[in-house]
Order: structure tokens, then C-alpha cells, then sequence
């Protein structure tokens, strides 16, 4: 896309766009280093903080409040999580990853989903994670046949929109999850792709939002005054929704407020108080 004639038509947008940008590049270069491929064992981050108001190379701004990167880093660094890899003609590589003291035993599950929201091949599995360790897998081991789930065969029409993992336990439920929109990093805008936001309080008295989507979302943004997500600048295969906690960023005392919007939407959606 040619930048100066979005920042021209679109400003708004346009700074969309350089934020996703920058998050990409988060997620491809961290997630990378992270995994057992790479043999990185650390990466250095400049600067946390913004030193003054306006556009900077801080995770946060000025006044510490995260900015888009800072979620795409904080999924890519959790001590137990899912990475996500196209590898080309070897397929989707996926690694759960534990950076805790001890084993973990988690169910690792896969779905493709149609552009419609159906779910065309799911796979499940119980692994054990060793403490410090990871345990690899392709999606195509996990669904038990070949799907060409990133399309780069192209032996005909594409089939699938996106690729979710997840990793779940007993205890927490669930642990980490990872989407891949297959096509990106540049999905198609529609007019509305049929997001959705509700917040609500669960029996603990704890505050969280719940976002769905019909079609596939690319970087999900909560946008909200008086309280702060605990994750944010996040994909959403077709179809699913995903329940954002919420912590107070003031007073906290007053009903959530604000929209969601998405990259690849024109449409934004009012965040619902139930």
C-alpha cells in the first residue's frame, strides 16, 4: 500500500497501519529468537518508556500506558505460550514453549476455520512440556492428514482464513492461544466483518470484555476509558471469541465505555455493558 496517500485520505488509518506494522515486526523477530530454532538467548528492547509526548520508540508512552507493540511482545514473552510459524512448503510449525521450573501438562489443540466461521479440520492432543523445554508440531500433524493450511501449494482455491492454537490445562483452562490469518500480513478491508463487545462481571466480582467476530479480525483494539485490557492489538480467527480480563485504569468504578475496532474493518462496534 502506498503510505503517503492513506496518511493523505485516511490519518487516522494510517497510523493504524504503522502501529500493525510495528507489531509484526515484534512478533516475527521475538517469536523467532524464542523458539528452539534460533539459537538467540535474549533480545534487548530500546526504550520502555516514550521520554516525551508524541510518536516514540517506547513499548509504552510517556505516561506508561502500553502502546501496540507492548501486547505483540508481552503474547511473544509469556513463560508458557504458543508460537506460531509458516514455514513455506513444510507447512505451519507450532511450539509450545515452557520457560517455568517445572513440566507442564497441557492440551494443545488446533483448528482451521473457513471464511464463514466453520471449523473444516480441528486436531487435539495431550503433551507434556519439559520445564525450560518446548515441544514442536506442524498443524498438519495435529489435524492427521494435509490441509495446505497457509496455502502455499495453491492447488486451488484457498480453503482455510485462519489457524488457531491454543494450550489449556485443567486447572486454568486456558493458558496461551496464537492465531495465524493465512494470506497476511495484509488482509483485505471489508466495510464490517461483524465485531462484536460485551462487557460484563463474572460470580468473583472481576470485569472483563467478551470480543467476537463472523469473519476474520486482524489487530482487535479495545479502546476504553477508565479501564485497561489485559491484552490488546490481537487476531481473531472467524467465528470465535475470546474474553479479555480488565483491570481499572482510574477510578474504576464506572461501566466500561468505548469501541473495538479491527485493521481490516471499516466498521467499528460500541463496547455493551450486560
Amino acid at each position: 500500500m502506498d503510505p503517503a496517500s492513506i496518511r493523505r485520505d485516511d490519518p487516522e488509518l494510517y497510523l493504524d497501519f504503522g502501529r500493525a506494522a510495528i507489531c509484526e515486526a515484534v512478533s516475527a523477530a521475538y517469536e523467532f529468537w524464542r523458539s528452539s530454532a534460533s539459537q538467540c538467548h535474549g533480545a534487548l528492547v530500546l526504550t520502555y518508556r516514550d521520554t516525551a509526548p508524541g510518536a516514540g520508540w517506547g513499548l509504552t508512552d510517556v505516561a506508561g500506558r502500553p502502546k501496540a507493540p507492548w501486547w505483540a511482545l508481552a503474547r511473544a514473552a509469556r513463560p508458557v505460550t504458543i508460537l506460531m510459524t509458516d514455514e513455506g512448503m513444510d507447512g505451519l510449525r507450532l511450539e509450545a514453549v515452557n520457560d517455568s521450573e517445572s513440566a507442564r501438562a497441557l492440551t494443545l489443540s488446533v483448528s482451521a476455520h473457513t471464511r464463514s466461521g466453520v471449523v473444516a479440520a480441528e486436531g487435539h492432543r495431550e503433551i507434556t512440556v519439559p520445564a525450560r523445554g518446548s515441544v514442536v508440531v506442524s498443524a498438519d500433524e495435529m489435524v492427521g492428514r494435509f490441509t495446505d493450511a497457509t496455502h502455499v501449494h495453491r492447488f486451488g482455491a484457498r480453503t482455510f482464513d485462519a489457524i488457531r492454537a491454543t494450550l489449556s490445562d485443567g486447572t486454568t483452562g486456558l493458558v496461551a492461544e496464537s492465531v495465524h490469518l493465512v494470506g497476511g500480513p495484509m488482509v483485505p478491508r471489508q466495510n464490517d466483518i461483524g465485531l462484536a463487545a460485551t462487557a460484563d462481571i463474572d460470580d468473583a466480582g472481576r470485569r472483563h470484555v467478551e470480543v467476537s467476530t463472523r469473519f476474520a479480525a486482524q489487530y482487535v483494539c479495545l479502546d476504553m476509558d477508565g479501564w485497561l485490557p489485559q491484552d490488546n492489538w490481537f487476531s481473531l480467527a472467524p467465528g470465535t471469541t475470546r474474553r479479555i480480563p480488565l483491570t481499572p485504569s482510574g477510578s474504576g468504578d464506572k461501566a466500561p465505555s468505548g469501541h473495538v475496532r479491527a485493521l481490516n474493518a471499516e466498521a467499528r462496534a460500541r463496547i455493551e455493558n450486560r
